[in-house]
């Protein structure tokens, strides 16, 4: 069986609306039942340079569906939110983990994206297992979401994780912008980046 991972296109409309209609797809994601086709003619058309889709199809059908959104807040530029389904039909055949794999990779390497976020409800031991298996870290429970049914925040960090200090200076450290005359400090923290062997570079 072979999968091919692309980009959503206009005329996948009506069969992501085919796959978000299965019970297992509305009912372990946000989404609502009964899709309506302009519904998702209006998200796959709308996407921008924050807003990505990809599909999964075999033999001629869309069988697995993700989606990543890049956060615009100055802030948070480096994160991206992610959301995904497999068709009803198809679980258990590795869809969600070459779609995963895939936007894993379009982050990481096109988006300059150092951290991705999602939520899964704790009772889909399915997907938490696949979230860990791609590198995703539990990071909270709270204790309900949806309709009683307690959630699971998840997320996976690059570069930072490389980076491991022992131990947190006692005394403020001066950054570099400060040794130069500058008046930026903050106590105990280190600004540092890494290159591509994983080396710590001021």
């Amino acid at each position: 069986m072979e999968i091919v991972i692309r980009r959503s296109e206009s005329a996948d409309a009506a069969a992501l609306q085919a796959l978000y209609s299965g019970k297992a797809a509305y009912s372990g994601t946000l989404q609502l039942p009964f899709p309506s086709l302009p519904q998702w003619q209006a998200r796959v058309e709308g996407g921008d340079n924050t807003q990505f889709s990809l599909v999964a199809e075999c033999d001629g059908q869309i069988v697995g569906n993700a989606g990543l959104s890049v956060e615009q807040h100055p802030r948070r530029r480096h994160v991206a939110n992610i959301g995904m389904a497999v068709h009803d039909d198809h679980h258990g055949k590795g869809i969600g983990s070459q779609l995963l794999a895939a936007m894993i990779d379009l982050a990481e390497n096109w988006l300059a994206v150092t951290r991705i976020e999602l939520s899964v409800y704790t009772d889909n031991a399915a997907g938490v297992a696949l979230y860990e298996k791609h590198g995703f870290q539990i990071e909270a429970r709270p204790d309900t979401m949806h309709s009683e049914r307690a959630n699971t925040w998840m997320s996976i960090t690059w570069r930072a994780s490389k980076v491991k200090l022992n131990a947190m200076p006692s005394e403020p450290v001066k950054s570099p912008a400060e040794d130069r005359g500058g008046f930026y400090e903050r106590t105990g923290v280190v600004s540092s980046s890494v290159d591509a062997s994983g080396q710590v570079i001021s």
